[in-house]
């Protein structure tokens, strides 16, 4: 039995920003001295990020609204800007599907947590059936994407008739702070707001079958769980993020090219690589694994929408879609918290 992506779509926040404008915003706001600013405004300018999104409208010029100051005034936000995010790619996800047939409900967010969950608002505003079998997953960072993946191909493989949707919410710019460490530096030159559906079918599911889910992976880097890491403080969920990952990303994946997934990655002809940044794309070429222009969707996504966490790697495979000419493979990987690697190997139908 086999599991297939039928449908993905995607959704950005009112407020689209270019990268300039949030760093002038940065440079006015933060207490930096005159080296930090220099060292910012080249952290910025060469991220290969264009745009980015945001539920707020404080990196608009003019605007004397500041970032919300803790973890209650940032949940509360959350609550209030995510399940309309997240409702309008399910929305555009499930248009032509009879929403009776969906038999599970997958919400993903890392920055944003409550009991009861945006999902039950989702059942009501889909009119989805009350009895739809729910997973929530949180607070796994960039990858939680292809956790939810994995789930909604065990689901399927084990009910060919299933029909599970995925929604996947970040609100990350919520967690901006004017703290100056570099880490935080770096984080908040990256990250950005938006949302993604996924709808994955089963074998006798008659839904539109777009890419087969064929075989996962999962790979945690010893020796690197202070490297990146994602821990709620009083003022706010905050984000470590080590220089040394992406060097530690491509010995890895240079290791496991050799070695493990040496037969898998050659049968490759696609990639769809989690944006988290200009370095961590760059990471998969130094590994010898993809050139430059095989990672130009990954490239494409990080200029024009940025860091969006988890929901990324479905608006790489939304491009990548629309952008195939023909059949293929496709090795799908995003890097996280731990420091842990996550993929899976697709089918282009």
């Amino acid at each position: 039995m086999n599991a297939f992506i039928s449908q993905i779509s995607t959704s950005t926040p009112e407020f689209q920003y270019k990268q300039e404008e949030i760093l002038a915003y940065m440079l006015r706001v933060l207490d930096l001295d005159a080296g930090k600013k220099i060292s910012l405004q080249k952290m910025y300018l060469k991220s290969g990020i264009s745009n980015r999104n945001s539920v707020l409208s404080t990196f608009q010029k003019g605007d004397s609204s500041h970032f919300p100051e803790n973890v209650t005034q940032k949940m509360n936000l959350y609550a209030e800007k995510a399940p309309k995010l997240g409702l309008n790619a399910a929305q555009k996800c499930l248009e032509g599907i009879n929403q009776d047939e969906i038999t599970h409900l997958i919400t993903v967010s890392c920055t944003g947590m409550s009991a009861p969950a945006w999902d039950l608002g989702l059942i009501k505003a889909l009119n989805l059936n009350t009895s739809v079998e729910r997973l929530s997953i949180n607070f796994l960072g960039c990858y939680a994407g292809f956790i939810a993946l994995k789930q909604a191909n065990h689901i399927c493989k084990s009910m060919p008739n299933a029909q599970v949707l995925i929604v996947s919410v970040e609100l990350c710019t919520l967690h901006f702070d004017t703290q100056t460490d570099k880490e935080t530096l770096a984080a908040q030159s990256l990250f950005s707001d938006g949302a993604a559906a996924v709808l994955v079918v089963g074998e006798q599911s008659e839904a539109p079958k777009k890419i087969k889910l064929l075989k996962a992976f999962s790979e945690f880097l010893e020796n690197s769980l202070s490297d990146m890491a994602w821990n709620i403080e009083p003022s706010g969920f905050k984000m470590n993020l080590s220089v040394y990952v992406p060097s530690k990303i491509s010995t890895h994946l240079k290791e496991l090219a050799q070695q493990k997934y040496k037969t898998i990655f050659e049968q490759v002809q696609y990639w769809a690589i989690h944006p988290g940044g200009k370095k961590i794309i760059e990471s998969v070429i130094e590994a010898g694994l993809a050139k430059k222009e095989d990672l130009q969707v990954s490239f494409e996504v990080l200029e024009k929408y940025g860091n969006m966490s988890s929901v990324s790697i479905f608006f790489v495979l939304k491009t990548l879609l629309q952008n195939s000419q023909k059949k293929g493979n496709t090795m799908a990987m995003g890097f996280g918290p731990g420091l842990t690697l996550e993929a899976f190997l697709l089918e282009i139908l």
